[in-house]
C-alpha cells in the first residue's frame, strides 16, 4: 500500500515545479537534482541530463541573488510598459477632451471692427509659456511688468520651484510631479524678433490674436499668479539661468497641475477654445492652439510646400 500510495508523486511534483516556473516568469523551465536511480524516470519524461549541477546546489546564495535581480528587472520592464501605456492613453484622451471647449462669446475671436492683440504660445521642451507684447498691457493690470520698462516682449511661464529653476535630475523631476515644495513664475524680457530670440530653443511658436478685453483678462490672470511679499512686491528667487527671472508664485505644482495646464488656463481666460484640465502635455496645448492660432515657428519651407502641391 505504501508503494502504491507514492506512485506518480514525481510526476505531480514536476507539474507543480513547471507551474511555479511559469508563474515566476521562467517560461516553464525547471532544474532538479535527481537521485541516481531516478535518472531514467525523468529522462522518459523528456528532461535532458546536464553535465553539471544546478546553481542552486553549487552556490545557493549566488542563485538567490540572480533570481532576485531577474525579478527586479522583470518588475522594471512591467513598470515601463505600464507608464508607456498610461502616457499613450492619457495623450489620446487629452487630445480628445482638450478640443471639447467652445470660445467665450464676446472675447474670442476678436471682432474685425476692434483692434486685436497678438500673443505667442511657446513650447520649449516639456514646458509651454506665453509671450506678451509689453506695450499693450493695460495700465491698471499686471503692474509688475513695469519692472521691464525697456522690453518689447515678456515671456511668462509657471512651474515647479526646483525643476523650473535648475537643471533636471531624476530626483528633481519626481519631486516636482509628486512632492512639489512650491511654484515659481518665469519672466523673460527681450526686444528682438520673437522667432530670432528663440531660434534653436523653441520647438514651436504659435501666434494667437486676442480681443482687447481677452488680452486684458490674460494679463490679469498672469498678475494673479504672483505670490507677493512685503509691501505687495514680487519675491525674486535665484536660479541657474541669469538671463531669466523667477518669482515666487501661487498654486501647487503636480503631475495633474503643471506648466501646460497653467498656459491653457491663461488662454482660456482670454476666451480661447481650450480645456485646461486636459492639457497635461505640451503636445496637447500646441495641438489645440494650432486650431485657433497660426504657427510662425518652425516656418514652412515654401519650396517644399510647392513640391507637395504638385
Amino acid at each position: 500500500m505504501a508503494a502504491s500510495g507514492l506512485k506518480h508523486v514525481g510526476i505531480a511534483l514536476a507539474a507543480v515545479a513547471i507551474r511555479r516556473s511559469i508563474e515566476s516568469g521562467a517560461c516553464g523551465r525547471t532544474w532538479l537534482e535527481s537521485l541516481p536511480g531516478a535518472v531514467g524516470f525523468y529522462e522518459n519524461m523528456g528532461r535532458v541530463r546536464q553535465g553539471h549541477r544546478s546553481a542552486e546546489v553549487m552556490n545557493p546564495k549566488r542563485a538567490t541573488e540572480t533570481n532576485r535581480t531577474e525579478h527586479h528587472a522583470r518588475q522594471a520592464r512591467c513598470r515601463r510598459i505600464v507608464v508607456l501605456l498610461f502616457i499613450i492613453s492619457s495623450s489620446l484622451l487629452s487630445l480628445f477632451l482638450a478640443g471639447c471647449a467652445s470660445p467665450a462669446k464676446g472675447l474670442f475671436p476678436p471682432s474685425p471692427s476692434q483692434p486685436a492683440r497678438t500673443i505667442y504660445v511657446l513650447r520649449r521642451g516639456l514646458h509651454t509659456g506665453i509671450i506678451v507684447p509689453a506695450a499693450g498691457i493695460p495700465t491698471n493690470v499686471w503692474p509688475e511688468h513695469k519692472m521691464y520698462a525697456g522690453a518689447r516682449y515678456l515671456e511668462v511661464g509657471w512651474g515647479d520651484s526646483q525643476g523650473y529653476r535648475y537643471p533636471w535630475t531624476v530626483g528633481t523631476v519626481l519631486r516636482a510631479l509628486f512632492d512639489s515644495k512650491g511654484s515659481v513664475l518665469l519672466v523673460h524680457a527681450f526686444s528682438g524678433p520673437v522667432t530670432l530670440e528663440y531660434a534653436g530653443v523653441a520647438k514651436q511658436i504659435i501666434a494667437v490674436r486676442l480681443s482687447g478685453s481677452g488680452f486684458a483678462r490674460l494679463c490679469a490672470r498672469i498678475q494673479r499668479s504672483y505670490s507677493l511679499g512685503l509691501h505687495g512686491r514680487p519675491v525674486p528667487l535665484p536660479s541657474a539661468c541669469p538671463w531669466e527671472d523667477f518669482y515666487l508664485a501661487k498654486g501647487h505644482y503636480s503631475l495633474f497641475n503643471n506648466c501646460n495646464n497653467w498656459t491653457a488656463r491663461a488662454l482660456r481666460a482670454a476666451g480661447c477654445p481650450i480645456a485646461p484640465r486636459w492639457c497635461l502635455l505640451p503636445q496637447v496645448v500646441m495641438w489645440r492652439t494650432r486650431h485657433f492660432g497660426e504657427v510662425i515657428w518652425p516656418r514652412k519651407d515654401p519650396q517644399r510646400a510647392q513640391t507637395a502641391k504638385r
